[in-house]
C-alpha cells in the first residue's frame, strides 16, 4: 500500500508537469476586434496570470518533494529487492529441509521487511486555512477593545493576506478595520420671555415676572451620534400697571363758514385756536390729552386764467417713420396742429402745438478723380518718364442719380507732356496725400486742394545735369456732409429778440438749406425760428386765437366747406371771442359815426340786444370758409341755429348783411389785442366805407356803404372770427344794421 501511494503521488507529479508545459504554451498576448472585447481579454489574462503564478509556486514545491521522494523510492526499491531475495532463499531452503526453522531465518526476514517499511517516505498534502479578523479603531487610530459609547463612522473593507508555512500549508487572513466616533453630549440653555398672551417680548422693561418653566429636547446627529440637549426656559411676564399720559395733537382745517376742508390749496389762513380735552381709561388709568387746533381759512380770489403753450416736434421721413436723428436729412415740409385744453377748475388754457416735420435724405455729393496723361499729339501716355509737363486742365462733369438725388462729380485732370530732347534722364513721380500728409491709394471721395513740385538733379563729374527726379505731391481733402442747427428767436412781428423776459414761446418752425462749401463739403443748415408772444400785451384774447392747423379749426372748416353745414350758436361762441368782437364793434362804429356826421346821416349806436351778437357770430365763422351771402344748406353738426327770445325782451331786427375778410400781419399786431381790434376795425372801414365812396367806386355808392351809412338804421351789430395763419391773422366779419325794439312773440 505504501508503494501504491508513492506511485499515485508520482503520477500526480507528472500531471502537474504536463499542466506546467500546457500553461507555458499559452500565448502571451491576444488581439481583440473592439475595446469591449479587449477589456474582457485583459481581465481573463490577469486571472490566468494569477493562476499561473500560483501553479508555478506549487510545481516548484512539488518538484522539490518529488526529487526527495525519488531518492527515498530508490532506496526502498533496493531494500524491497533484497527482501525478495531473502524470501526466495528462505523458501528454497525450507523446501530442502524440514519446516522447523532451526536457523531462526523467519525472524531475520521479518526484521528485513520491518526495516524496509521504515525506509518508505511519508507523503504530506498541503492544506489552506481561512481566518476572519476585525480591528476597531477610533478617529485618532487607537485600537478599541470596548465599543460602549461609540458610533460606527466608517465600516472597513476586508483586506486579504496569505501566509505559507514550512510544510506547504497556507493561512489566508481577511482583516477588516472599522472607524468609530466617540459620542459627545452637550447642553444648550435658552430663555424666552413672553407676556401673558404668549407674545414674545424683546424687552421686559415695565413688566413683572409671573412664572417660568423648563422644557428639554434631545437631538441626535444622524452622522456622528452626538447628542445635543436644548433646555428652554420660558418666562412669563405681566405688564406693570403704571398709568401713562399720552398727548395727541389734531388739526382741523375749516373755511369761514365752519365747513371742514380736505385741502387748503387756494386758501389763505385767517386764524387758529386750540382746545384741550383729557380722557382717562377706566381699566388702566391711562390719561390721553387731545389738543385740537382749528385753523380757519379764507378762499383766495380766483386768478385770471392763464394760457400756456406746450410745443412738440415730430420728425418723420417721407414714409412716415419717426426719425430720432436728422443729421444728413433736409426738410421737405412742415405742418402744425394745435389743440387747446381748458382746466375745468381754474379755466387755465394749455395749447399743445405739434409741428410735424417731414425730412428726406440730403443728396450726397460723391467725388471721383481721374488723371489722363497725353503727349503733344494727344496720345495717351502710360509712363511719363522722359517727359516734361507742358500744361494741364481740369474738366468737371456731374451725374445725378434719379432715385436718390446723389450727385457724382468727376474731376478729370488732363496733363500734356513734352518729350525731353536734352538727353537728361527724367523720372516723374506723383504722390497723393490727405490733409494729414497720409498717402492715399485712391482719391475717390476726396477734393483736390493743391500741389507742390520738388525737383532733384543728378550731376556728372563736370557738374552737368544728367538726370532729374520730379516729384509732384497732390493734397486732397476728404469731403464731409455736415448738419448745422441754428435757432432764431423773434416776436410775433418778426423782430429779433435778444431778451425774452415776459415772452412765451408760441411756435417753432424749422427750415433747411443745403449748400456746397469750400473743399466740396455738403453743409445742411437747419434753422428753427421760434416765435415768442408778449404775455402782458397779448392777454387772453390773442392767446385764445386758434391756429389754422388746429384740429378744431380743421373740423369747422370741413363742416362748412365740405359738408355745407351751418355753424351753430354754440359753435360760434367757442370759435369767437366776445371781448374782441365788442372792441372791434366799438372802434368800427366810431369810424362809421364820423362818416355819418360828415355826410349828415343818422348816427348808429351799438345794439342793446345781447342775443344779436350771438346770431351774428355764426355768420362771421361761415364767411371765413364760404364767402357768400347764402348760408350753408345743411343744419349744423351740433347745437342750435337760432336763439330764443322771450316776449318783452330787447330784440334787434337785423335788416342788412355785410361781409368781409382781411389779413393782418403779426408784426403790426405785435402781440397786442388792442392793436388787433384796431387793425380789424380799420380794415372793415376801408373795405365797407372808404373803397365804396362814389369818388373811389367809379362814381357809384357801394352797397355796403348804403347799408351802413345811408340806410337810416339806428343800430349796428357785428361778428368777428380770427384764425392764426402763421405770419399773419386772417379775420372774417359780418355786419348787420337795423333797429332795436321789443320782441312781441312773432
Amino acid at each position: 500500500q505504501a508503494l501504491i501511494s508513492v506511485d499515485n503521488e508520482a503520477k500526480a507529479a507528472k500531471r502537474f508537469a504536463q499542466a506546467q508545459t500546457t500553461l507555458k504554451a499559452l500565448p502571451t498576448s491576444v488581439a481583440s476586434q473592439n475595446s469591449q472585447a479587449a477589456q474582457a481579454v485583459k481581465a481573463q489574462l490577469a486571472d490566468l496570470n494569477t493562476k499561473i503564478n500560483q501553479l508555478d509556486q506549487k510545481i516548484k514545491t512539488l518538484d522539490t518533494q518529488i526529487a526527495t521522494w525519488q531518492d527515498q523510492l530508490t532506496t526502498a526499491q533496493t531494500n524491497v529487492e533484497a527482501a525478495k531475495t531473502n524470501i526466495t532463499t528462505a523458501e528454497t531452503q525450507a523446501s530442502k529441509v524440514d519446516t522447523t526453522d532451526h536457523q531462526q531465518t523467519l525472524p531475520a526476514v521479518q526484521q528485513t521487511v520491518a526495516d524496509a517499511e521504515k525506509t518508505i517516505p511519508t507523503i504530506h498534502v498541503p492544506q489552506d486555512t481561512e481566518k476572519q479578523v476585525t480591528i476597531n479603531k477610533d478617529e485618532n487610530g487607537q485600537v478599541l477593545t470596548d465599543l460602549t459609547g461609540y458610533k460606527l463612522l466608517t465600516a472597513g473593507t476586508p483586506v486579504k493576506t496569505v501566509e505559507t508555512l514550512a510544510n506547504g500549508d497556507t493561512i489566508t487572513t481577511y482583516t477588516t478595520t472599522n472607524i468609530y466616533h466617540k459620542i459627545a453630549h452637550q447642553v444648550v440653555n435658552k430663555t424666552v420671555n413672553v407676556d401673558e398672551a404668549g407674545n414674545v417680548l424683546t424687552s421686559t422693561d415695565g413688566y413683572t415676572k409671573v412664572s417660568s418653566s423648563d422644557k428639554s429636547v434631545d437631538t441626535t446627529d444622524p452622522k456622528t451620534g452626538d447628542i445635543t440637549t436644548t433646555v428652554t426656559t420660558t418666562v412669563v411676564w405681566k405688564k406693570t400697571e403704571t398709568p401713562t399720559h399720552v398727548t395727541v395733537n389734531k388739526t382741523v382745517n375749516v373755511d369761514e363758514a365752519g365747513n371742514v376742508l380736505t385741502s387748503t390749496d387756494g386758501y389763505t389762513q385767517v386764524s387758529s385756536s386750540k382746545k384741550s380735552v383729557d380722557t382717562t381709561d377706566p381699566t388702566t388709568g391711562n390719561i390721553t390729552t387731545t389738543i385740537t387746533t382749528t385753523v380757519v381759512w379764507k378762499k383766495n380770489e380766483t386768478p385770471a386764467p392763464t394760457h400756456t403753450y406746450d410745443l412738440k416736434t415730430v420728425n418723420e421721413d417721407k414714409s412716415g417713420h419717426v426719425l430720432t436723428n436728422t443729421d444728413g436729412y433736409s426738410i421737405v415740409s412742415s405742418s402744425k396742429e394745435s389743440v387747446d385744453a381748458t382746466d375745468p377748475k381754474t379755466g387755465n388754457i394749455t395749447t399743445t402745438v405739434t409741428t410735424t416735420v417731414v425730412w428726406e435724405k440730403t443728396p450726397q455729393r460723391l467725388i471721383k478723380n481721374q488723371t489722363v496723361n497725353l503727349d503733344e499729339a494727344g496720345k495717351i501716355l502710360t509712363n511719363t518718364n522722359g517727359y516734361n509737363q507742358d500744361s494741364s486742365s481740369v474738366k468737371t462733369t456731374d451725374v445725378t442719380d434719379p432715385a436718390t438725388g446723389d450727385v457724382t462729380t468727376t474731376f478729370t485732370t488732363t496733363i500734356i507732356w513734352k518729350k525731353d530732347t536734352t538727353g537728361v534722364t527724367i523720372t516723374n513721380k506723383t504722390v497723393n496725400v490727405d490733409e494729414n500728409d497720409k498717402v492715399l491709394t485712391s482719391t475717390d471721395g476726396y477734393y483736390f486742394i493743391g500741389n507742390t513740385t520738388v525737383t532733384n538733379f543728378g550731376l556728372d563729374g563736370n557738374g552737368n545735369v544728367v538726370s532729374k527726379v520730379v516729384t509732384t505731391t497732390n493734397k486732397y481733402h476728404k469731403t464731409q456732409a455736415k448738419t448745422v442747427y441754428k435757432e432764431v428767436d423773434v416776436d410775433e412781428g418778426g423782430y429779433t429778440l435778444t431778451d425774452k423776459t415776459g415772452y412765451v414761446k408760441v411756435s417753432s418752425t424749422p427750415t433747411s438749406t443745403t449748400a456746397i462749401e469750400g473743399y466740396g463739403d455738403t453743409v445742411t443748415t437747419v434753422t428753427t425760428t421760434n416765435i415768442w408772444r408778449n404775455v402782458e400785451a397779448a392777454g387772453t384774447i390773442i392767446g385764445a386765437i386758434k391756429s389754422v392747423n388746429d384740429a378744431t379749426t380743421k373740423l369747422i372748416e370741413k363742416q362748412v366747406q365740405t359738408n355745407d353745414q351751418k355753424v351753430s350758436i354754440e359753435q360760434a361762441e367757442a370759435y369767437t371771442d366776445a371781448d374782441l368782437t365788442l372792441a372791434v364793434a366799438k372802434k368800427f362804429n366810431v369810424l362809421v359815426n364820423g362818416e355819418q356826421a360828415r355826410t349828415g346821416r343818422t348816427q348808429t349806436v351799438l345794439t342793446s340786444d345781447p342775443k344779436a351778437y350771438k346770431m351774428e357770430a355764426p355768420r362771421a365763422v361761415e364767411v371765413m370758409y364760404k364767402f357768400s351771402h347764402t348760408r350753408p344748406v345743411n343744419p349744423p353738426a351740433t347745437g342750435s341755429q337760432d336763439v330764443t327770445y322771450q316776449k318783452g325782451e330787447v330784440y334787434m331786427n337785423r335788416s342788412t348783411e355785410n361781409i368781409s375778410t382781411s389779413s393782418l400781419w403779426k408784426k403790426d399786431v405785435d402781440g397786442s389785442a388792442d392793436k388787433l381790434s384796431t387793425l380789424i376795425a380799420n380794415a372793415m372801414f376801408q373795405q365797407y366805407i372808404v373803397d365804396e365812396r362814389p369818388e373811389n367806386n367809379h362814381g357809384v355808392t357801394g352797397g355796403h356803404y348804403e347799408n351802413i351809412i345811408n340806410s337810416g338804421f339806428k343800430n349796428i351789430v357785428i361778428g368777428v372770427y380770427v384764425v392764426d395763419q402763421g405770419d399773419y391773422y386772417a379775420a372774417s366779419t359780418a355786419v348787420a344794421t337795423g333797429n332795436d325794439g321789443t320782441y312781441n312773440g312773432n
